[in-house]
């Protein structure tokens, strides 16, 4: 049977989880895209590596804030 966790345990495990699924997960899948696309070799990994860290940093803070499509407002 499954163990039972409180409320906090499960909040804690949850962010745990999209850490690993943004933060390591995100700019792996970005590495891969732009090699995959353009082919400029190593050095470009690393620029790709960085602009998806960006990317994954700047949507984990500031999803909230964007605005919903066919949203009138």
């Amino acid at each position: 049977m499954a163990q039972r966790r409180d409320l906090l345990s499960q909040i804690g495990a949850n962010k745990r989880r999209n850490v690993s699924a943004s933060g390591v997960r995100g700019p792996h899948h970005w590495c891969v895209a732009f090699d995959l696309l353009f082919r400029f070799g190593a050095a470009f990994i690393v620029v790709a590596f960085v602009i998806a860290i960006g990317l994954v940093w700047a949507s984990y803070f500031y999803s909230d804030r964007l605005p919903v499509l066919g949203d009138a407002s």
